[in-house]
Protein backbone atom coordinates (compact mmCIF):
# COMPACT_ATOMS: atom_id res chain seq x y z
CA UNK A 1 0.00 0.00 0.00
CA UNK A 2 1.29 3.50 -0.84
CA UNK A 3 2.63 5.41 2.17
CA UNK A 4 1.46 8.95 2.87
CA UNK A 5 1.39 11.52 5.64
CA UNK A 6 -1.57 11.74 7.98
CA UNK A 7 -2.96 13.92 10.75
CA UNK A 8 -5.36 11.81 12.80
CA UNK A 9 -8.02 13.70 14.76
CA UNK A 10 -9.19 11.31 17.45
CA UNK A 11 -12.41 12.02 19.31
CA UNK A 12 -12.00 15.80 19.53
CA UNK A 13 -13.94 17.58 22.23
CA UNK A 14 -17.52 18.21 21.19
CA UNK A 15 -17.71 21.65 22.75
CA UNK A 16 -16.36 24.40 20.51
CA UNK A 17 -15.60 26.39 23.66
CA UNK A 18 -13.26 23.70 24.97
CA UNK A 19 -9.54 24.17 24.29
CA UNK A 20 -8.33 22.20 21.28
CA UNK A 21 -6.21 19.15 22.00
CA UNK A 22 -2.51 19.44 21.21
CA UNK A 23 -1.03 18.01 18.03
CA UNK A 24 1.81 15.54 18.43
CA UNK A 25 4.21 14.16 15.82
CA UNK A 26 4.81 10.46 16.44
CA UNK A 27 6.75 9.35 13.36
CA UNK A 28 8.29 10.87 10.26
CA UNK A 29 10.40 9.48 7.44
CA UNK A 30 10.74 6.05 9.07
CA UNK A 31 11.92 7.49 12.42
CA UNK A 32 9.99 7.36 15.67
CA UNK A 33 9.61 10.77 17.36
CA UNK A 34 8.24 9.30 20.61
CA UNK A 35 8.82 6.40 22.98
CA UNK A 36 6.20 4.19 24.61
CA UNK A 37 6.27 4.64 28.39
CA UNK A 38 4.82 2.07 30.79
CA UNK A 39 4.96 2.10 34.58
CA UNK A 40 7.76 0.23 36.40
CA UNK A 41 5.09 -1.98 38.01
CA UNK A 42 3.24 -2.69 34.75
CA UNK A 43 1.68 -6.15 34.66
CA UNK A 44 2.81 -8.83 32.22
CA UNK A 45 -0.35 -8.41 30.06
CA UNK A 46 0.20 -4.63 29.92
CA UNK A 47 3.84 -5.10 28.93
CA UNK A 48 2.65 -7.39 26.14
CA UNK A 49 0.17 -4.74 25.02
CA UNK A 50 2.98 -2.18 24.86
CA UNK A 51 5.10 -4.49 22.69
CA UNK A 52 2.12 -5.16 20.42
CA UNK A 53 1.40 -1.42 20.16
CA UNK A 54 5.03 -0.80 19.17
CA UNK A 55 4.82 -3.56 16.56
CA UNK A 56 1.69 -2.13 14.94
CA UNK A 57 3.08 1.42 14.95
CA UNK A 58 6.20 0.10 13.19
CA UNK A 59 4.05 -1.64 10.59
CA UNK A 60 2.10 1.59 10.07
CA UNK A 61 5.04 4.03 9.92
CA UNK A 62 8.13 1.94 9.28
CA UNK A 63 9.63 3.37 12.50
CA UNK A 64 10.85 1.41 15.51
CA UNK A 65 9.19 2.51 18.77
CA UNK A 66 11.07 1.79 21.99
CA UNK A 67 9.19 0.63 25.10
CA UNK A 68 10.58 1.99 28.36
CA UNK A 69 9.59 2.19 32.02
CA UNK A 70 11.54 5.42 32.48
CA UNK A 71 10.16 8.79 31.53
CA UNK A 72 11.60 9.73 28.11
CA UNK A 73 13.32 13.09 27.70
CA UNK A 74 11.25 13.86 24.61
CA UNK A 75 7.80 12.94 23.34
CA UNK A 76 6.12 9.91 24.85
CA UNK A 77 3.16 7.59 24.42
CA UNK A 78 2.00 6.87 27.97
CA UNK A 79 0.29 3.49 28.31
CA UNK A 80 -1.16 2.19 31.56
CA UNK A 81 -3.63 2.76 34.38
CA UNK A 82 -4.49 6.25 35.58
CA UNK A 83 -3.21 5.49 39.07
CA UNK A 84 0.22 4.46 37.72
CA UNK A 85 0.95 8.01 36.56
CA UNK A 86 0.01 10.34 39.45
CA UNK A 87 2.14 13.15 37.97
CA UNK A 88 -0.50 13.55 35.25
CA UNK A 89 -3.11 14.40 37.92
CA UNK A 90 -5.81 12.45 36.10
CA UNK A 91 -6.68 9.90 38.79
CA UNK A 92 -10.30 11.07 39.04
CA UNK A 93 -10.76 11.66 35.32
CA UNK A 94 -12.89 8.55 34.73
CA UNK A 95 -14.40 8.20 38.21
CA UNK A 96 -18.00 8.26 36.96
CA UNK A 97 -17.39 5.52 34.35
CA UNK A 98 -17.06 1.74 34.59
CA UNK A 99 -13.81 -0.20 35.02
CA UNK A 100 -13.27 -0.55 31.27
CA UNK A 101 -13.25 3.22 30.72
CA UNK A 102 -10.24 4.75 28.99
CA UNK A 103 -9.02 8.05 27.60
CA UNK A 104 -6.93 8.89 24.54
CA UNK A 105 -5.52 12.41 24.77
CA UNK A 106 -2.68 14.48 23.38
CA UNK A 107 -1.28 16.74 26.07
CA UNK A 108 1.85 18.75 25.26
CA UNK A 109 4.47 16.26 24.14
CA UNK A 110 2.54 13.22 25.36
CA UNK A 111 -0.08 10.93 23.88
CA UNK A 112 -1.99 9.43 26.79
CA UNK A 113 -3.46 5.94 26.44
CA UNK A 114 -4.80 5.45 29.95
CA UNK A 115 -7.53 3.38 31.56
CA UNK A 116 -9.10 2.65 34.93
CA UNK A 117 -7.74 -0.91 34.76
CA UNK A 118 -5.16 -2.91 32.83
CA UNK A 119 -7.93 -4.13 30.54
CA UNK A 120 -9.06 -0.55 29.96
CA UNK A 121 -5.49 0.52 29.13
CA UNK A 122 -5.36 -2.27 26.55
CA UNK A 123 -8.66 -0.96 25.16
CA UNK A 124 -7.06 2.48 24.82
CA UNK A 125 -4.14 1.09 22.83
CA UNK A 126 -6.29 -0.84 20.38
CA UNK A 127 -8.90 1.92 20.07
CA UNK A 128 -6.03 4.25 19.14
CA UNK A 129 -4.80 1.80 16.49
CA UNK A 130 -8.34 1.43 15.20
CA UNK A 131 -8.59 5.22 14.89
CA UNK A 132 -5.42 5.07 12.81
CA UNK A 133 -7.20 2.69 10.42
CA UNK A 134 -6.30 -0.75 11.77
CA UNK A 135 -9.03 -3.37 11.65
CA UNK A 136 -9.37 -6.97 12.81
CA UNK A 137 -12.48 -8.13 10.97
CA UNK A 138 -12.00 -11.91 11.32
CA UNK A 139 -9.52 -13.71 13.61
CA UNK A 140 -6.95 -14.78 10.98
CA UNK A 141 -4.19 -12.51 9.57
CA UNK A 142 -5.79 -12.42 6.12
CA UNK A 143 -8.62 -10.31 7.54
CA UNK A 144 -6.42 -7.79 9.35
CA UNK A 145 -6.04 -4.26 7.94
CA UNK A 146 -2.92 -2.21 8.76
CA UNK A 147 -2.49 1.13 6.92
CA UNK A 148 0.90 2.56 5.92
CA UNK A 149 1.86 6.22 6.42
CA UNK A 150 5.14 8.13 6.05
CA UNK A 151 4.28 10.74 8.67
CA UNK A 152 1.99 10.34 11.65
CA UNK A 153 0.68 13.30 13.63
CA UNK A 154 -2.16 12.88 16.10
CA UNK A 155 -4.54 15.19 17.94
CA UNK A 156 -6.87 13.53 20.41
CA UNK A 157 -9.24 14.01 23.31
CA UNK A 158 -11.55 11.06 23.78
CA UNK A 159 -13.12 9.25 26.72
CA UNK A 160 -14.96 6.01 26.14
CA UNK A 161 -16.44 3.04 27.95
CA UNK A 162 -18.69 0.15 26.91
CA UNK A 163 -22.42 0.30 27.57
CA UNK A 164 -22.50 -3.46 28.09
CA UNK A 165 -20.41 -4.89 30.92
CA UNK A 166 -20.52 -8.43 29.47
CA UNK A 167 -19.62 -8.86 25.81
CA UNK A 168 -18.38 -11.70 23.71
CA UNK A 169 -18.78 -14.95 21.90
CA UNK A 170 -17.37 -18.39 22.56
CA UNK A 171 -17.09 -21.56 20.53
CA UNK A 172 -19.48 -23.74 22.46
CA UNK A 173 -21.19 -26.48 20.49
CA UNK A 174 -19.00 -29.19 18.93
CA UNK A 175 -15.85 -28.06 20.72
CA UNK A 176 -13.30 -30.25 22.43
CA UNK A 177 -10.31 -29.26 20.34
CA UNK A 178 -10.06 -25.45 20.60
CA UNK A 179 -6.95 -25.40 18.39
CA UNK A 180 -7.97 -22.04 16.95
CA UNK A 181 -9.12 -20.49 20.22
CA UNK A 182 -5.91 -18.45 20.50
CA UNK A 183 -7.02 -16.67 17.33
CA UNK A 184 -10.33 -15.76 18.94
CA UNK A 185 -8.56 -14.57 22.10
CA UNK A 186 -6.33 -12.26 20.06
CA UNK A 187 -9.32 -11.03 18.05
CA UNK A 188 -11.24 -10.32 21.25
CA UNK A 189 -8.40 -8.33 22.78
CA UNK A 190 -7.93 -6.19 19.67
CA UNK A 191 -11.66 -5.54 19.37
CA UNK A 192 -11.95 -4.60 23.07
CA UNK A 193 -13.81 -7.74 24.13
CA UNK A 194 -12.55 -8.86 27.56
CA UNK A 195 -13.13 -12.21 29.16
CA UNK A 196 -16.62 -12.35 30.64
CA UNK A 197 -16.85 -9.88 33.51
CA UNK A 198 -19.75 -11.71 35.19
CA UNK A 199 -19.76 -15.48 35.70
CA UNK A 200 -23.15 -17.19 35.35
CA UNK A 201 -22.12 -20.76 34.51
CA UNK A 202 -23.65 -23.87 36.07
CA UNK A 203 -22.65 -24.39 39.71
CA UNK A 204 -23.17 -26.71 42.68
CA UNK A 205 -22.84 -23.65 45.01
CA UNK A 206 -20.26 -25.39 47.19
CA UNK A 207 -21.96 -28.78 47.42
CA UNK A 208 -20.29 -32.03 46.46
CA UNK A 209 -23.05 -34.03 44.73
CA UNK A 210 -21.40 -37.35 45.62
CA UNK A 211 -20.09 -36.85 49.14
CA UNK A 212 -22.83 -34.52 50.37
CA UNK A 213 -25.57 -36.68 48.88
CA UNK A 214 -24.31 -39.66 50.88
CA UNK A 215 -24.27 -37.63 54.12
CA UNK A 216 -27.21 -35.28 53.56
CA UNK A 217 -29.63 -36.52 50.87
CA UNK A 218 -32.13 -33.92 52.16
CA UNK A 219 -29.87 -31.23 50.62
CA UNK A 220 -30.83 -32.50 47.16
CA UNK A 221 -33.87 -32.53 44.91
CA UNK A 222 -36.92 -34.62 45.67
CA UNK A 223 -38.03 -35.94 42.26
CA UNK A 224 -41.12 -38.15 41.99
CA UNK A 225 -40.85 -38.97 45.68
CA UNK A 226 -37.13 -39.84 45.73
CA UNK A 227 -34.06 -37.75 46.56
CA UNK A 228 -31.66 -37.37 43.60
CA UNK A 229 -28.28 -35.69 43.25
CA UNK A 230 -29.61 -33.94 40.13
CA UNK A 231 -29.95 -30.49 41.76
CA UNK A 232 -29.72 -28.94 45.21
CA UNK A 233 -32.93 -28.30 47.13
CA UNK A 234 -32.77 -24.51 46.98
CA UNK A 235 -35.30 -23.98 49.77
CA UNK A 236 -33.31 -25.96 52.36
CA UNK A 237 -31.81 -23.51 54.91
CA UNK A 238 -28.53 -25.45 55.15
CA UNK A 239 -28.15 -25.38 51.36
CA UNK A 240 -28.66 -21.62 51.37
CA UNK A 241 -26.02 -21.28 54.11
CA UNK A 242 -23.60 -23.40 52.08
CA UNK A 243 -24.23 -21.18 49.06
CA UNK A 244 -23.54 -18.06 51.13
CA UNK A 245 -20.31 -19.54 52.52
CA UNK A 246 -19.23 -20.58 49.03
CA UNK A 247 -19.86 -17.12 47.59
CA UNK A 248 -18.11 -15.33 50.47
CA UNK A 249 -15.07 -17.57 50.05
CA UNK A 250 -14.92 -16.86 46.32
CA UNK A 251 -15.21 -13.12 46.98
CA UNK A 252 -12.49 -13.30 49.63
CA UNK A 253 -10.25 -15.01 47.05
CA UNK A 254 -10.69 -11.99 44.78
CA UNK A 255 -13.53 -13.03 42.48
CA UNK A 256 -15.35 -10.06 40.94
CA UNK A 257 -18.45 -12.18 40.44
CA UNK A 258 -19.78 -15.48 41.75
CA UNK A 259 -22.24 -17.72 39.95
CA UNK A 260 -25.11 -19.51 41.71
CA UNK A 261 -26.78 -20.91 38.57
CA UNK A 262 -28.15 -24.46 38.82
CA UNK A 263 -26.38 -27.50 37.36
CA UNK A 264 -27.54 -28.17 33.81
CA UNK A 265 -30.58 -30.30 33.00
CA UNK A 266 -33.97 -30.82 34.65
CA UNK A 267 -35.13 -32.84 37.71
CA UNK A 268 -35.59 -29.90 40.08
CA UNK A 269 -36.90 -30.28 43.60
CA UNK A 270 -40.60 -31.01 44.23
CA UNK A 271 -40.48 -31.13 48.04
CA UNK A 272 -43.13 -29.59 50.29
CA UNK A 273 -40.87 -26.69 51.27
CA UNK A 274 -40.19 -25.79 47.62
CA UNK A 275 -43.88 -26.09 46.73
CA UNK A 276 -44.82 -23.78 49.61
CA UNK A 277 -44.11 -20.88 47.21
CA UNK A 278 -47.39 -21.77 45.47
CA UNK A 279 -49.34 -20.57 48.55
CA UNK A 280 -52.00 -23.20 48.03
CA UNK A 281 -52.13 -23.05 44.24
CA UNK A 282 -52.37 -26.36 42.40
CA UNK A 283 -49.05 -27.40 40.79
CA UNK A 284 -48.88 -28.32 37.13
CA UNK A 285 -46.15 -28.96 34.56
CA UNK A 286 -45.75 -26.73 31.50
CA UNK A 287 -42.82 -27.11 29.10
CA UNK A 288 -41.32 -29.54 31.64
CA UNK A 289 -41.15 -26.77 34.28
CA UNK A 290 -43.03 -26.64 37.60
CA UNK A 291 -45.80 -23.99 37.84
CA UNK A 292 -48.85 -23.03 39.87
CA UNK A 293 -51.23 -20.11 39.91
CA UNK A 294 -51.50 -18.58 43.37
CA UNK A 295 -54.87 -17.65 44.85
CA UNK A 296 -54.20 -14.01 43.90
CA UNK A 297 -53.79 -15.05 40.25
CA UNK A 298 -49.97 -14.76 40.07
CA UNK A 299 -48.35 -17.45 37.92
CA UNK A 300 -45.20 -18.68 39.65
CA UNK A 301 -42.57 -21.31 38.91
CA UNK A 302 -41.36 -23.16 42.04
CA UNK A 303 -37.84 -23.56 40.66
CA UNK A 304 -37.54 -19.87 39.78
CA UNK A 305 -38.94 -18.77 43.14
CA UNK A 306 -36.55 -20.94 45.15
CA UNK A 307 -33.39 -20.44 43.08
CA UNK A 308 -33.85 -16.69 42.83
CA UNK A 309 -34.73 -16.35 46.52
CA UNK A 310 -31.51 -18.19 47.36
CA UNK A 311 -29.72 -15.86 44.90
CA UNK A 312 -31.00 -12.80 46.78
CA UNK A 313 -29.93 -14.21 50.15
CA UNK A 314 -26.44 -14.83 48.82
CA UNK A 315 -26.36 -11.38 47.25
CA UNK A 316 -27.31 -9.66 50.51
CA UNK A 317 -24.64 -11.51 52.46
CA UNK A 318 -21.93 -10.81 49.88
CA UNK A 319 -22.87 -7.12 49.45
CA UNK A 320 -22.50 -6.54 53.19
CA UNK A 321 -18.79 -7.43 52.99
CA UNK A 322 -17.91 -7.09 49.30
CA UNK A 323 -20.16 -4.38 47.83
CA UNK A 324 -18.52 -4.47 44.37
CA UNK A 325 -18.93 -8.23 43.81
CA UNK A 326 -21.80 -9.29 41.56
CA UNK A 327 -23.81 -12.48 41.97
CA UNK A 328 -24.50 -14.05 38.59
CA UNK A 329 -27.41 -16.35 37.84
CA UNK A 330 -29.00 -17.59 34.64
CA UNK A 331 -32.68 -17.56 33.76
CA UNK A 332 -32.62 -20.82 31.91
CA UNK A 333 -34.53 -24.04 31.30
CA UNK A 334 -36.59 -24.92 34.41
CA UNK A 335 -36.01 -21.49 35.95
CA UNK A 336 -36.65 -19.27 32.93
CA UNK A 337 -39.77 -17.69 34.45
CA UNK A 338 -39.37 -14.40 36.37
CA UNK A 339 -39.87 -14.55 40.15
CA UNK A 340 -42.66 -12.75 42.01
CA UNK A 341 -40.14 -10.42 43.72
CA UNK A 342 -37.34 -8.02 42.78
CA UNK A 343 -33.65 -8.90 42.73
CA UNK A 344 -31.00 -7.43 44.98
CA UNK A 345 -29.03 -4.64 43.25
CA UNK A 346 -25.83 -6.72 43.02
CA UNK A 347 -27.48 -9.55 41.08
CA UNK A 348 -26.84 -9.98 37.35
CA UNK A 349 -29.46 -12.18 35.63
CA UNK A 350 -28.52 -13.75 32.31
CA UNK A 351 -31.49 -14.84 30.17
CA UNK A 352 -30.93 -17.58 27.62
CA UNK A 353 -32.66 -16.90 24.31
CA UNK A 354 -33.24 -20.63 23.70
CA UNK A 355 -34.13 -23.51 26.03
CA UNK A 356 -36.73 -21.28 27.69
CA UNK A 357 -39.37 -23.07 29.78
CA UNK A 358 -41.87 -20.29 30.34
CA UNK A 359 -45.17 -19.38 28.66
CA UNK A 360 -43.79 -15.86 28.13
CA UNK A 361 -42.39 -14.72 24.80
CA UNK A 362 -38.73 -13.76 24.87
CA UNK A 363 -39.69 -10.08 24.77
CA UNK A 364 -42.08 -10.50 27.71
CA UNK A 365 -39.40 -12.36 29.60
CA UNK A 366 -36.74 -9.67 28.95
CA UNK A 367 -39.10 -6.88 29.97
CA UNK A 368 -40.21 -8.67 33.14
CA UNK A 369 -36.67 -9.40 34.27
CA UNK A 370 -35.63 -5.89 33.23
CA UNK A 371 -38.18 -4.48 35.68
CA UNK A 372 -37.05 -6.75 38.52
CA UNK A 373 -33.25 -6.53 38.18
CA UNK A 374 -30.86 -3.60 37.96
CA UNK A 375 -28.88 -5.31 35.23
CA UNK A 376 -29.68 -8.28 33.06
CA UNK A 377 -27.85 -10.00 30.25
CA UNK A 378 -28.57 -12.36 27.39
CA UNK A 379 -27.04 -15.70 26.57
CA UNK A 380 -27.60 -15.75 22.82
CA UNK A 381 -26.87 -18.19 20.00
CA UNK A 382 -25.30 -16.66 16.88
CA UNK A 383 -24.43 -19.40 14.39
CA UNK A 384 -24.51 -22.99 15.65
CA UNK A 385 -23.16 -25.63 13.28
CA UNK A 386 -25.34 -28.43 14.65
CA UNK A 387 -28.41 -26.26 13.97
CA UNK A 388 -27.53 -24.64 10.64
CA UNK A 389 -24.56 -26.52 9.22
CA UNK A 390 -22.38 -23.86 7.60
CA UNK A 391 -25.20 -22.14 5.72
CA UNK A 392 -24.69 -18.42 5.06
CA UNK A 393 -28.45 -17.72 5.03
CA UNK A 394 -28.89 -18.73 8.70
CA UNK A 395 -27.91 -17.36 12.10
CA UNK A 396 -27.63 -13.81 13.40
CA UNK A 397 -27.95 -11.00 10.83
CA UNK A 398 -27.00 -7.32 10.93
CA UNK A 399 -30.59 -6.15 10.35
CA UNK A 400 -31.68 -8.08 13.43
CA UNK A 401 -28.82 -6.65 15.48
CA UNK A 402 -29.79 -3.10 14.46
CA UNK A 403 -33.36 -3.72 15.55
CA UNK A 404 -32.62 -5.46 18.84
CA UNK A 405 -29.73 -3.53 20.39
CA UNK A 406 -31.67 -0.33 21.26
CA UNK A 407 -34.51 -2.49 22.61
CA UNK A 408 -32.07 -4.35 24.84
CA UNK A 409 -30.64 -1.15 26.32
CA UNK A 410 -34.14 0.18 27.04
CA UNK A 411 -34.83 -2.95 29.08
CA UNK A 412 -31.69 -2.94 31.26
CA UNK A 413 -29.77 -5.49 29.18
CA UNK A 414 -26.13 -4.81 30.05
CA UNK A 415 -24.50 -7.85 28.57
CA UNK A 416 -24.55 -10.32 25.68
CA UNK A 417 -22.64 -13.58 25.81
CA UNK A 418 -23.14 -15.55 22.60
CA UNK A 419 -22.56 -19.22 21.98
CA UNK A 420 -21.45 -19.90 18.46
CA UNK A 421 -19.23 -22.06 16.35
CA UNK A 422 -16.22 -21.12 14.25
CA UNK A 423 -18.33 -20.21 11.23
CA UNK A 424 -16.68 -16.97 10.13
CA UNK A 425 -17.17 -17.91 6.49
CA UNK A 426 -20.93 -17.95 7.05
CA UNK A 427 -21.34 -15.09 9.53
CA UNK A 428 -18.08 -13.13 9.79
CA UNK A 429 -19.49 -9.60 9.21
CA UNK A 430 -22.36 -10.37 11.59
CA UNK A 431 -19.96 -11.45 14.33
CA UNK A 432 -17.85 -8.32 13.81
CA UNK A 433 -20.75 -5.86 13.81
CA UNK A 434 -22.37 -7.60 16.79
CA UNK A 435 -19.31 -7.02 18.95
CA UNK A 436 -19.05 -3.38 17.92
CA UNK A 437 -22.70 -2.86 18.88
CA UNK A 438 -22.12 -4.58 22.22
CA UNK A 439 -19.63 -1.80 22.99
CA UNK A 440 -21.85 0.96 21.64
CA UNK A 441 -25.44 -0.02 20.76
CA UNK A 442 -25.88 3.41 19.13
CA UNK A 443 -23.08 2.81 16.61
CA UNK A 444 -24.01 2.94 12.92
CA UNK A 445 -24.26 -0.74 11.95
CA UNK A 446 -24.57 0.08 8.25
CA UNK A 447 -21.38 2.17 8.37
CA UNK A 448 -19.55 -0.68 10.14
CA UNK A 449 -20.72 -3.12 7.45
CA UNK A 450 -19.67 -0.77 4.64
CA UNK A 451 -16.29 -0.20 6.29
CA UNK A 452 -15.77 -3.97 6.26
CA UNK A 453 -16.59 -4.20 2.55
CA UNK A 454 -14.48 -1.18 1.55
CA UNK A 455 -11.40 -2.13 3.54
CA UNK A 456 -11.47 -5.85 2.77
CA UNK A 457 -12.33 -5.78 -0.92
CA UNK A 458 -11.13 -2.51 -2.44
CA UNK A 459 -11.95 -2.37 -6.16
CA UNK A 460 -14.10 -5.49 -5.77
CA UNK A 461 -16.52 -3.65 -3.48
CA UNK A 462 -19.59 -3.90 -5.73
CA UNK A 463 -19.65 -7.67 -6.39
CA UNK A 464 -18.70 -8.35 -2.77
CA UNK A 465 -21.54 -6.13 -1.57
CA UNK A 466 -23.93 -8.16 -3.76
CA UNK A 467 -22.44 -11.37 -2.35
CA UNK A 468 -22.87 -10.40 1.30
CA UNK A 469 -26.18 -8.54 0.82
CA UNK A 470 -27.66 -11.75 -0.57
CA UNK A 471 -26.95 -13.69 2.60
CA UNK A 472 -27.70 -10.76 4.93
CA UNK A 473 -31.20 -10.77 3.39
CA UNK A 474 -31.43 -14.48 4.33
CA UNK A 475 -31.92 -15.44 0.70
CA UNK A 476 -32.48 -19.18 0.68
CA UNK A 477 -29.34 -21.14 -0.11
CA UNK A 478 -30.09 -23.17 -3.23
CA UNK A 479 -28.51 -23.95 -6.59
CA UNK A 480 -29.47 -20.54 -8.03
CA UNK A 481 -28.30 -18.40 -5.12
CA UNK A 482 -25.07 -20.39 -4.79
CA UNK A 483 -24.43 -19.96 -8.52
CA UNK A 484 -24.99 -16.20 -8.28
CA UNK A 485 -22.68 -16.00 -5.25
CA UNK A 486 -19.92 -17.88 -7.08
CA UNK A 487 -20.30 -15.52 -10.06
CA UNK A 488 -19.96 -12.50 -7.74
CA UNK A 489 -16.78 -13.95 -6.25
CA UNK A 490 -15.30 -14.70 -9.68
CA UNK A 491 -16.01 -11.08 -10.69
CA UNK A 492 -14.41 -9.81 -7.48
CA UNK A 493 -11.33 -11.91 -8.23
CA UNK A 494 -11.00 -10.25 -11.64
CA UNK A 495 -11.60 -6.69 -10.40
CA UNK A 496 -8.94 -6.57 -7.69
CA UNK A 497 -5.75 -8.56 -8.17
CA UNK A 498 -4.03 -7.36 -4.97
CA UNK A 499 -2.75 -10.34 -2.93
CA UNK A 500 -4.68 -9.34 0.20
CA UNK A 501 -8.04 -9.03 -1.55
CA UNK A 502 -7.52 -12.19 -3.56
CA UNK A 503 -6.66 -14.14 -0.42
CA UNK A 504 -10.02 -13.16 1.12
CA UNK A 505 -12.04 -13.68 -2.06
CA UNK A 506 -10.35 -17.03 -2.65
CA UNK A 507 -11.31 -18.27 0.83
CA UNK A 508 -14.94 -17.30 0.31
CA UNK A 509 -14.99 -18.83 -3.17
CA UNK A 510 -13.85 -22.19 -1.79
CA UNK A 511 -16.47 -21.92 0.94
CA UNK A 512 -19.22 -21.38 -1.64
CA UNK A 513 -17.97 -24.29 -3.73
CA UNK A 514 -18.08 -26.44 -0.59
CA UNK A 515 -21.61 -25.30 0.19
CA UNK A 516 -22.75 -26.13 -3.33
CA UNK A 517 -21.08 -29.54 -3.26
CA UNK A 518 -22.62 -30.20 0.15
CA UNK A 519 -26.09 -29.22 -1.07
CA UNK A 520 -25.73 -31.44 -4.15
CA UNK A 521 -24.51 -34.31 -1.99
CA UNK A 522 -27.47 -33.87 0.40
CA UNK A 523 -29.84 -34.03 -2.58
CA UNK A 524 -28.48 -37.36 -3.88
CA UNK A 525 -26.79 -39.00 -0.86
CA UNK A 526 -29.32 -41.86 -0.77
CA UNK A 527 -28.57 -42.71 -4.39
CA UNK A 528 -25.30 -44.67 -4.48
CA UNK A 529 -24.98 -44.15 -8.22
CA UNK A 530 -24.84 -40.36 -7.89
CA UNK A 531 -23.49 -39.51 -4.45
CA UNK A 532 -19.81 -40.07 -5.12
CA UNK A 533 -18.65 -36.95 -7.02
CA UNK A 534 -20.36 -34.20 -4.95
CA UNK A 535 -19.60 -35.98 -1.67
CA UNK A 536 -15.91 -36.30 -2.58
CA UNK A 537 -15.74 -32.68 -3.76
CA UNK A 538 -17.27 -31.47 -0.49
CA UNK A 539 -14.85 -33.50 1.64
CA UNK A 540 -11.85 -32.39 -0.42
CA UNK A 541 -12.82 -28.71 -0.27
CA UNK A 542 -13.48 -28.78 3.47
CA UNK A 543 -10.12 -30.47 4.13
CA UNK A 544 -8.14 -28.15 1.84
CA UNK A 545 -9.81 -25.10 3.41
CA UNK A 546 -8.56 -25.99 6.89
CA UNK A 547 -5.78 -23.40 6.97
CA UNK A 548 -8.32 -20.58 6.70
CA UNK A 549 -10.07 -21.47 10.01
CA UNK A 550 -13.41 -20.35 8.59
CA UNK A 551 -15.55 -23.42 9.30
CA UNK A 552 -16.00 -24.99 12.68
CA UNK A 553 -15.42 -28.69 12.18
CA UNK A 554 -12.28 -28.57 10.09
CA UNK A 555 -9.76 -28.85 12.90
CA UNK A 556 -11.97 -31.06 15.08
CA UNK A 557 -11.74 -33.81 12.49
CA UNK A 558 -8.02 -33.47 11.92
CA UNK A 559 -6.34 -31.94 14.97
CA UNK A 560 -3.47 -34.45 14.82
CA UNK A 561 -2.97 -34.38 11.07
CA UNK A 562 -0.61 -32.04 9.19
CA UNK A 563 -2.05 -28.90 7.63
CA UNK A 564 -3.16 -29.58 4.03
CA UNK A 565 -1.73 -27.62 1.09
CA UNK A 566 -3.60 -24.44 0.21
CA UNK A 567 -5.24 -24.12 -3.19
CA UNK A 568 -2.98 -22.50 -5.76
CA UNK A 569 -3.98 -19.51 -7.86
CA UNK A 570 -4.15 -21.73 -10.94
CA UNK A 571 -6.49 -24.18 -9.20
CA UNK A 572 -8.78 -21.38 -8.08
CA UNK A 573 -8.90 -19.76 -11.51
CA UNK A 574 -9.61 -23.11 -13.16
CA UNK A 575 -12.58 -23.65 -10.85
CA UNK A 576 -13.85 -20.13 -11.52
CA UNK A 577 -13.60 -20.62 -15.27
CA UNK A 578 -15.52 -23.87 -14.94
CA UNK A 579 -18.28 -22.13 -12.96
CA UNK A 580 -18.53 -19.20 -15.38
CA UNK A 581 -18.74 -21.58 -18.34
CA UNK A 582 -21.48 -23.55 -16.61
CA UNK A 583 -23.80 -20.58 -15.99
Amino acid sequence: MRAFGILVLLGLLASSAAPAADKLLLAQGGRARAQIQIAPDASVPLKSTAVELADYLERITGATFEVTSARPAGARIVLGRLDQFPDLKLTGELKDMNDEAFLIRTDGNALLLLGKSDVAASHAAFAFLEDLGCRWFFPTPEWEIVPRVAELTVQADRRDAPQMIVRGMWYGTMNGYMVENHLLRDWNRRNRVPRSQVVTSHSWIGLDPKKDFEEHPEYFALVKGKRKASKPCYSHPDVVRRAIDYALKRAEEGAKSVTVSAPDGLDFCECERCYAVYQGGLPFVDKLALFARRPDGTLVCATSETIFRMTNEVARAVRARYPDVLIGVMAYSGYSHPPSFDFEPNVYVQITTSYRRTPMTLEEQIEAFGRKARQIGLYDYYHIAVWYGFRPDKGIKIARLKERMPYYIRNNVRGIWAESTNNWAAAGPDFYVAHKLMWNPDADADALYRDFLVKCFGRAFEPMKRYYDRWEAATEMNEASLGAALADLAEAWRLDDSPAVRARVGMLYLYMRAMRAGARYAAVKNDDTKSGPPGKEYADLVWRMQNGYLLHDLVSKSANRPMPPAFSRNELEAMMAEDVAGR
